[in-house]
């Protein structure tokens, strides 16, 4: 609560406006609205995808240590190797999908729109600079290992934060 003739906050310091200081003693609406049950609805989507993409990156990361986990979860469908066949064409086009996820990115930063999908777009960007990570290294013979550890982590970190971020 703010003191009535308060004019900055007292925890941090900043000062605060006259509009602000009206808009934070406003009264919450009591009636579920339209606008009330859209963000509800769009922050329990947010939710559900950063908990998928945290598990996702889990099992990736571990699937770098434990052999029978890409057989078992279908990673080995994704990538080139002796033991699964062919993998899939898209992730040849890894680095175009990163490079126009970045551009798109970059624009939602600038506009201010949107802001909630930054962080599921930079966790995809991650996860598909991984899967070219790999496809490098089963043709070209490049080992990625820091690389992909850092980009698993990478999305693991991105994930959790996004989870602690109040929609």
């Amino acid at each position: 609560m703010l003191p009535d003739d308060a004019r900055s906050c007292t925890e941090c310091g900043h000062l605060i406006s006259r509009k602000l200081r009206d808009d934070l003693l406003q009264e919450q609406p009591a009636e579920e609205t339209e606008v009330r049950t859209g963000r509800t609805a769009e922050a329990s989507i947010y939710q559900i995808f950063l908990t998928v993409s945290v598990a996702v990156c889990g099992i990736g990361l571990m699937s770098l240590f434990f052999f029978w986990i890409p057989d078992t979860t279908g990673f080995a469908l994704l990538v080139d190797d002796s033991l699964h066949g062919p993998g899939s064409d898209l992730l040849r086009f890894a680095p175009v999908t990163v490079s126009l996820a970045s551009a798109v990115a970059g624009t939602v930063i600038v506009s201010g729109r949107y802001r909630f999908l930054i962080i599921p777009m930079g966790l995809t960007m991650t996860v598909m600079a991984f899967f070219f990570l790999i496809e490098l290294r089963n043709h070209y013979s490049v080992d990625p290992s820091f690389g992909a550890y850092a980009a698993f982590a990478a999305g693991i970190i991105v994930c959790l934060l996004g989870l602690s971020r109040k929609v």
